[in-house]
């Protein structure tokens, strides 16, 4: 069987899959939903790249990967991981595939989107994007954020939930510190005897008289 006839095959079974050949390998061709760091939404043409020499062996294995395929598809089952390696995904790429995990399992609202910005986007922007994700760059961005503070904590479990997604071991709780809503530094409020003094400076008339 050689690729026209696989081609024809799955033509004739409706299956919105070709299987081509380029540069001596063999890859899938088929509408799949967007890649994790893709700005687009909806599904559109793309390439799954099989690995598979262009050979008969390669060939046959390559028609049923193809039916593979548009089962998962049919099913909604499809998933880039499974095609994706997962190891060496760097920072950006992981940060793009909790994104897309979050508002799965959220509506997209406005205040969703405020919560996502203010809990996770703004933790995530400081890790360095461009490196693969470990446990050492999850440890050090966390320190990197002042203890004690509302966004040390907020950083603890954004970068927590990331590292779980990651499938990466690391304890970042003990480094929360012991931010709380009562730690805020209180306002200091002005004595009585200082309020007197200042209502006593002010001119004459109905001020006056408002703030007495």
């Amino acid at each position: 069987m050689n690729l026209t006839q696989i081609n024809a095959e799955l033509k004739a079974l409706s299956l919105g899959i070709t299987v081509e050949m380029r540069g001596g390998k063999l890859s899938l061709r088929a509408k799949l939903p967007p890649k994790f760091k893709s700005k687009k939404s909806v599904p559109y043409q793309q390439r799954i790249s099989l690995g598979l020499p262009a050979n008969p062996a390669g060939l046959i294995r390559a028609r049923g990967e193809a039916i593979k395929l548009a089962g998962l598809l049919a099913c909604n089952e499809f998933d880039w991981s499974l095609y994706i390696d997962e190891e060496g995904l760097t920072c950006e790429e992981w940060c793009a595939r909790f994104k897309q995990d979050y508002f799965h399992r959220r509506a997209d609202t406005a205040q969703v989107r405020n919560t996502y910005r203010s809990d996770y986007h703004q933790i995530f922007k400081k890790l360095p994007l461009h490196k693969p994700i470990t446990e050492k760059i999850l440890v050090d961005t966390l320190l990197s954020i002042k203890p004690d503070t509302r966004q040390r904590k907020r950083g603890t479990v954004a970068l927590t939930q990331l590292a779980e997604l990651a499938g990466i071991e690391v304890e970042l709780g003990r480094y929360k510190g012991n931010y709380s809503h009562a730690s805020r530094q209180r306002r200091k409020l002005p004595s009585d005897e200082t309020l007197i003094k200042v209502a006593q400076s002010i001119p004459s008339g109905r001020w006056k008289n408002f703030v007495l």
